[in-house]
């Protein structure tokens, strides 16, 4: 039973208002004690930004993230007011930028790269629900766009990455070279095809919904462990193809590269499927469980010393940082 009080949380509509744009939000959970005909234990969440329309009977998914305090009863309704605001104001600023946990991240060993592993930004594809995945090819929206730009001037203010790289896909490609712009001296270059998404074989390109029950099928057997079961038949992959193929495309990106910073904006699969193959205790069967929006940044150290990598070669800091407002669920 969770307890009476103010949470923080993040919250996006589901329907169509705002695009699932994930915003701060401050929460309140309880029996509203300042009222006496509140008969009910009731969540109250306030979302931190303006709207330019109504959503009602619009559906919201929240993350709760931490308890603040707990509920309070006020003699006047201007008490409650003043410290609903001061709530809001405490939330928005608790919240903040999911990337500047970065600042807390432990120094770099020696022998090491950190691996700054982005997803690309939103694409035209992604906006209509179909797969897209190492055989198709979409442009980045507007909304795309702008999280990659967003994204870069918050590792601006962090890091100054040494190497900008990317999968050959043009998703990857233009997020990259958005970010680069903040890098003018960071060596910019292309990194190799084996960085490309997932190829779903006879799925590729794909509305999402007319393939549920086939996604479904194909993600329950990788759950249960056949990490072999590949998508779309023999002409798509598995996430053991996938994961062969990445492991080869870094043991040749990051050789010689100790001491240095190097951000490759890569793919959804590609970065779940590396995450949980070299986090102790998941394991690839469960990389349907790792978090990765667009142009979100995982922070990987790689022990390069070796020419082949292995997964005690990574040591995974931080999984699916977004900056600022722009994420979307």
């Amino acid at each position: 039973m969770h307890r009476a009080g103010i949470y923080c949380a993040w919250g996006a509509i589901e329907e169509g208002v705002g695009g699932h744009v994930v915003h701060k939000v401050a929460m309140s959970m309880g029996w509203n004690p300042t009222f006496t005909d509140v008969k009910a234990k009731t969540v109250e969440p306030w979302i931190l930004h303006t709207f330019d329309e109504d959503f009602y009977g619009c559906h919201l998914r929240l993350l709760v993230l931490a308890y603040i305090r707990p509920e309070l009863k006020f003699d006047t309704t201007e008490q409650l007011k003043r410290e609903i605001a001061a709530d809001g104001e405490f939330c928005s600023a608790a919240l903040g930028s999911e990337l500047q946990s970065f600042r807390e991240l432990p120094p770099l060993q020696s022998g090491c790269v950190r691996l700054l592993l982005a997803r690309h930004g939103e694409t035209l594809a992604n906006e209509k629900g179909l797969l897209c995945g190492g055989d198709h090819e979409s442009e980045l929206n507007a909304n795309g766009e702008q999280q990659a730009e967003e994204l870069a001037r918050e590792i601006s203010l962090l890091v100054a990455p040494e190497i900008i790289g990317s999968s050959s896909q043009r998703r990857a490609v233009k997020s990259a070279d958005l970010v680069a712009r903040c890098f003018p001296s960071s060596t910019r270059r292309l990194v190799v095809e084996d960085l490309c998404e997932m190829r779903y074989g006879l799925l590729e390109g794909a509305v999402i919904a007319n393939v549920g029950a086939e996604m479904k099928t194909i993600a329950q057997a990788w759950r249960d462990g056949n990490v072999e079961e590949r998508v779309g038949g023999e002409q798509g992959e598995s996430p053991k193809d996938l994961v062969d193929r990445v492991m080869r495309a870094l043991s040749t990106s990051l050789q010689h590269q100790e001491g240095k910073a190097v951000l490759l904006v890569c793919h959804s699969w590609v970065n779940k499927a590396l995450i949980a193959m070299a986090t102790p205790g998941l394991g690839l069967h469960k990389l349907l469980d790792i978090p990765q929006r667009n142009c979100a940044v995982n922070v990987i150290d790689v022990d390069c010393r070796q020419t082949c990598l292995s997964p005690s070669s990574f040591r995974v800091l931080a999984v699916d940082l977004v900056a600022g407002s722009r994420a979307r669920i």
